[in-house]
């Protein structure tokens, strides 16, 4: 991150892939919207408290692209193990819309360094919880399934080539 700042990096586009926790399909995309970090650990050496986040502008151009369901939350967990039943349950009702395994210490890296950071996350799991868990509440969720109709299920490379390509686009 250091470097790529340094060499006049100015936008990043992050690409993970993700589990699903019950509102993305399999194959679905999701553009980061914010995350929530389950890993227990910082996400990158600091000497002191900084402000990092994704950046709001590009993160609204990537979830519009056709392929795209929307944006949502992801919540970073160190794998390489797939949630349980139980964090699942635990993870949606602490908002996430997603597992990643990786990308979000790296984003936030360069956002710290003042990179402007869009993520992706391409969903090829579906998390199950427990079967007693509470019912969600419609709209609540970032990717909420109001939108599924208007999805898309684009080749992935399609996707993945127009988030690029919208990125660069607000570098002009």
């Amino acid at each position: 991150a250091r470097l790529a700042a340094g060499a006049g990096v100015r936008a990043a586009l992050m690409v993970s892939r993700a589990s699903s926790l019950g509102q993305a399909s399999l194959g679905d995309f999701l553009a980061v919207a914010d995350h929530l970090n389950l890993t227990g650990s910082p996400l990158f050496p600091a000497t002191q408290c900084v402000d990092a986040s994704w950046d709001e502008d590009l993160t609204n151009a990537v979830s519009r692209i056709d392929g795209v369901r929307g944006a949502g939350v992801a919540a970073l967990v160190p794998g390489p193990v797939r949630p349980s039943r139980s964090e699942v349950t635990l993870m949606s009702g602490l908002g996430a819309d997603a597992v990643v395994m990786d990308g979000v210490a790296e984003a936030m890296a360069l956002a710290a360094r003042g990179v402007r950071v869009a993520g992706l996350a391409y969903v090829d799991h579906v998390a199950e919880a427990h079967a007693a868990a509470p019912a969600r509440r419609p709209g609540r969720r970032a990717a909420a399934p109001s939108q599924e109709a208007s999805v898309t299920h684009r080749p992935a490379p399609d996707v993945v080539r127009a988030a690029v390509e919208t990125v660069l686009a607000t570098l002009r």
